[in-house]
């Protein structure tokens, strides 16, 4: 089930933290996105590579992935897969990107829970 987090707060708590809410989110959201996509994938896996700079890249790529099912089901004009993965760069592990952030706007928008505390 995909949960609908509040983006000010996502983006004040990656700010707060200073960039380790980006790890609890893209552990948080990659789970969601398997368990939605009905993908087999391990959630831990795409936090833990995301320490690693040439593989960053593929995590990114593979989330905007995930994210372009989501907001593509049910025959709606899904986000553009290309312009959401150059939206995450530049990456400043301190603040979250405009990629982040829109990817958070299309999963709220397939959320099926209300607005609650994001999980932390």
């Amino acid at each position: 089930m995909i949960k609908r987090r509040d983006i000010g707060i996502m983006v004040a708590l990656w700010v707060m933290t200073l960039g380790l809410y980006g790890l609890v989110w893209l552990y948080n959201t990659s789970s969601e996105l398997s368990q939605y996509n009905k993908k087999s994938d391990n959630p831990l896996a795409w936090p833990l590579l995301a320490l690693i700079p040439p593989l960053n890249v593929f995590v990114i790529w593979w989330h905007v992935q995930a994210v372009v099912r989501v907001s593509a089901a049910g025959g709606r004009k899904g986000v553009n897969e290309n312009r959401l993965f150059l939206l995450w760069f530049p990456w400043l592990p301190v603040v979250p990107t405009v990629g982040a952030i829109l990817s958070q706007m299309e999963l709220n928008k397939r959320a099926s829970a209300p607005l609650l505390w994001p999980d932390v």
